[in-house]
């Protein structure tokens, strides 16, 4: 609720100023009033000249339990300016036990006003808040006012004060048991309490009094460490500050937190449902507290009729339960180094799952591309893939279901909660061998085969599509036979845009693509090729044999004559061809070498 909304609405008090808090790790989730914040602002409001009128403090928070320091604000009243002081909280429960606290009898006695929901406390629903205030002299209760103490007047006649007594005392009794049977699990963090278990023996010693609310969760070391960490890197300063690496702590934190909630949740899963007659109920702290536990037996405990009994049943489960929950945190901590022994299988990152984490089999075809590069038909492929490998694996264990990773948007293979985390490494065997099992399996090659199939489909339709758009562009004239080269003399077709281009299918990405990708990559793969032979001695035609190297003297000396006319020729006609000409020997059966020139072979044909 509002307070200033509240106050300004119901009594007109439109100045409303809401005291800042106690510096601490828990003001994220509730705060307690700071008494020196407070003196100082009094002090400059009766400067400013403004007259103090009403402070609301608190007993016995809602959450967490904790109480103002009512103390000092009574020895501000006294030392600066008087002011009406009202009391809210649980704690005021306290005042009805048969051996109430002195000190908070001291303390409560000095206030000017407190509320009270006795009708809540005694489960009397349809009761009336009560609000008790020190006489005002010039204050006269109206007939009305009179007439709304009668539902009370009949339940205290009813109840007896007796029984309103042991109703009371039996929820501060149930909150001892609680926080005992708490403080006894060093799995469990109780939120607000350093040394739970201490604090415990004070209460059953009556040096402390009960607390009416308790917050608890599992005590998940790993969100701590790494809110540690994002701290430090956080107090840095300007100069050593690295980005990257506070960005990195704050990804770990939050995934940590989601973690633990989770582990959380799934506690509360197993628990709540079993513990319906003690009203504990999760709710959301905030800050890095994530979700927890609360139990106040105050609300709950005359309309369940909660006992001592039904309190130490629960610890017994939660004992029970927590062995699970830490064999599952021991195992999620190897789970990588398991995996490591199977390239097949990769992590995926999921969401609001307490178990040991999620896999996802990476089929042979799509091992080389990376994650963050997989295509629609790639995902659809690794998807398919582990959902017929989940319900494999169903068939023989419960502990794996089917994941949704939304990260890379596929899925994946869940692992539940272990109860022994020796199991953890049969367990990834079993699904790196049951996803190859099914890889090889006749049905994902008829599948695979499917897909291929439809490559195929798509090439020819895009090929048709291109035909029918590259003959609409040419258009009917130069499809006859005659006009159409006639036009095409007049005005040629660019051959880009005449050649249809292919079209070729990758399998391992199932993508449709031209071919003029796969040439132009085959092209630079030859040019940085070297070649075998040298081009300036290429070798001899295959099959052929060459005469050794004594050329007959009439033979020799005609081809070396045709050469140098041929070479005149070539210098007086503009040396079109800057290379000398070259002769060889005449090949076996009148055949020549391919690097003869027209005029050797027309002397050794006129020789012959």
């Amino acid at each position: 609720m509002d307070v200033a909304s509240y106050l300004a609405a119901e009594c007109g008090i439109a100045d409303v100023v809401q005291l800042p808090k106690l510096e601490g790790d828990l003001t994220e989730i509730e705060g307690r009033i700071d008494h020196h914040a407070f003196e100082k602002i009094l002090d400059e409001d009766l400067a400013a000249g403004k007259q103090p009128l009403i402070v609301i403090g608190v007993v016995g928070s809602t959450i967490l339990g904790q109480n103002d320091m009512i103390s000092k604000i009574l020895e501000i009243r006294r030392n600066k300016h008087p002011f009406w002081l009202h009391i809210v909280g649980q704690a005021i429960a306290a005042l009805t036990i048969k051996e109430p606290n002195s000190v908070l009898v001291h303390v409560l006695s000095q206030v000017d006003s407190m509320t009270m929901p006795l009708a809540l406390w005694l489960g009397i629903p349809a009761a009336p808040v009560i609000t008790l205030h020190r006489p005002v002299e010039t204050h006269k209760a109206t007939y009305r006012e009179k007439l709304d103490t009668l539902p009370w007047w009949v339940a205290s006649s009813y109840l007896t004060n007796k029984r309103i007594t042991d109703i009371i005392e039996n929820a501060f009794m149930l909150s001892k048991v609680m926080l005992k049977g708490l403080a006894a699990l060093p799995q469990i963090e109780v939120v607000g309490m350093e040394n739970p278990t201490e604090f415990a023996n004070g209460v059953y010693k009556n040096r402390y009094t009960a607390p009416t609310a308790l917050i608890f969760k599992y005590r998940y070391e790993t969100v701590k460490k790494a809110a540690q960490a994002h701290k430090e890197l956080s107090q840095k300063p300007e100069g050593e500050l690295s980005h990257e690496a506070t960005a990195q702590a704050e990804k770990v934190l939050q995934d940590e937190l989601e973690y633990g909630d989770s582990l959380n949740s799934w506690l509360g899963q197993g628990l709540l449902s079993e513990c319906q007659h003690l009203g504990i109920h999760m709710m959301e702290l905030g800050g890095n507290y994530g979700t927890g536990f609360r139990f106040c037996p105050l609300e709950h405990s005359a309309n369940l009729n909660s006992s001592v009994d039904h309190v130490q049943s629960f610890i017994r489960q939660l004992t029970d339960i927590l062995k699970i929950v830490d064999s599952t945190v021991v195992a999620r901590q190897k789970f990588a180094e398991f995996k490591e022994e199977f390239p097949s299988l990769t992590i995926v990152p999921i969401q609001k799952w307490a178990g040991v984490g999620a896999v996802c089999y990476i089929p042979s075809i799509v091992k080389e591309t990376n994650a963050s590069d997989w295509n629609g038909t790639q995902k659809q492929q690794i998807s398919h893939l582990n959902e017929e490998l989940v319900k494999a694996l169903r068939s023989d264990d419960v502990a794996f279901s089917l994941g949704d990773c939304s990260a890379y948007g596929v899925c994946c293979v869940k692992f539940g909660m272990l109860s022994d985390p020796v199991d953890l490494a049969d367990l990834v065997k079993v699904v790196a061998e049951k996803g190859r099992e099914i890889e090889n399996s006749p049905q994902y090659l008829d599948a695979l085969a499917d897909l291929i199939r439809q490559g195929i489909e798509a090439a020819n339709k895009d090929l048709q599509l291109e035909n029918d758009k590259r003959l609409q562009e040419e258009g009917v004239i130069r499809q006859l036979p005659l006009m159409g080269s006639l036009v095409n003399w007049f005005s040629p077709i660019d051959k880009e845009h005449q050649n249809i281009r292919g079209r070729s299918f990758n399998l391992k990405t199932g993508e449709m693509q031209s071919t003029d990708v796969l040439y132009k990559h085959k092209k630079s793969e030859s040019l940085e090729k070297t070649p075998m032979t040298p081009i300036e001695t290429p070798q001899a035609p295959h099959g052929f044999k060459t005469k050794p190297d004594v050329v007959p003297e009439e033979e020799g000396e005609d081809a070396a004559a045709a050469g140098k006319g041929q070479a005149k020729r070539g210098s007086t006609s503009g040396a079109e061809d800057e290379k000398p000409p070259t002769v060889t020997q005449p090949i076996a059966n009148g055949g020549f070498s391919p690097n003869a020139t027209p005029a050797a072979a027309a002397a050794a044909n006129g020789k012959q």
